[in-house]
Order: structure tokens, then C-alpha cells, then sequence
């Protein structure tokens, strides 16, 4: 996946992700091909609606991790939910097993996410 500025994401037709791991610098964000978007898109689309509470994020360390599509449609990742925000509103899933968070996780350019963080997160 190509890394992206992120200064430079605002009406891009691509659908973008990225990781919320940093405090005090930019977060990593990439660029998605279709073929890793339709499967995310699948995968969000076969995932039962969720309803209960959601695991507050750390102030510090990873935060979760998102995809963005170009119609400001966010999904974000975190802990077993994944979370949509749509400007119709929002919807959640069940991420069984973290599927689609590990799924997104591992669309990251290769390097582009501290080892440390991978190992502590999803080992």
C-alpha cells in the first residue's frame, strides 16, 4: 500500500487507512487498492450489529486503527468493535476474533508501524 501525506487527504476518490498510535506526531496513513477495500467492505457487511459498550481507547499507545472512504464514511477499529460514522449516522459491529482490525492492521506499508506496537497488540 502507498504511504499518503496526511495533509493531503481531503477529496481523494481512494479509500484511505491509517493507525492511531502516536501522541505528538502524525499518525501513519496509506492508501488502500480495491481489492483490499471490496474485502474490508465484505467482511464489515457479514459482521453481526453491535450494541453493548465499547472499551475506552488509552490516553497514550494504540488507539485503534480506521479506514476512511471518500464519502467521509470512517470506520474505526478498536478492541473487538468496529464503529461507523456516516453522515446518515452511525453503526456498530462485532469484530469477532478482531478480524477486520487485523485485516486493516496488516494493510500497513511494511515498517510503517513500530514492531513493538504490532507484538504487544495482536500476539
Amino acid at each position: 500500500m502507498e504511504k499518503i501525506d496526511t495533509s493531503k487527504t481531503t477529496n481523494r476518490t481512494e479509500y484511505v487507512a491509517g493507525a492511531h498510535i502516536f501522541s505528538g506526531r502524525p499518525d501513519p496513513v496509506w492508501i488502500l487498492n480495491e481489492t483490499v477495500t471490496a474485502n474490508l467492505l465484505a467482511l464489515w457487511n457479514s459482521m453481526p450489529r453491535y450494541s453493548g459498550a465499547t472499551t475506552p481507547p488509552p490516553p497514550h499507545g494504540y488507539r485503534g486503527c480506521f479506514m476512511c472512504a471518500p464519502s467521509g464514511s470512517e470506520w474505526l477499529a478498536y478492541r473487538g468493535v468496529v464503529s461507523l460514522r456516516t453522515p446518515a449516522g452511525p453503526d456498530q459491529r462485532r469484530d469477532d476474533g478482531r478480524r477486520f482490525e487485523r485485516e486493516l492492521i496488516k494493510t500497513a506499508p511494511a515498517g510503517e508501524l513500530p514492531p513493538q506496537f504490532l507484538l504487544a497488540e495482536f500476539d
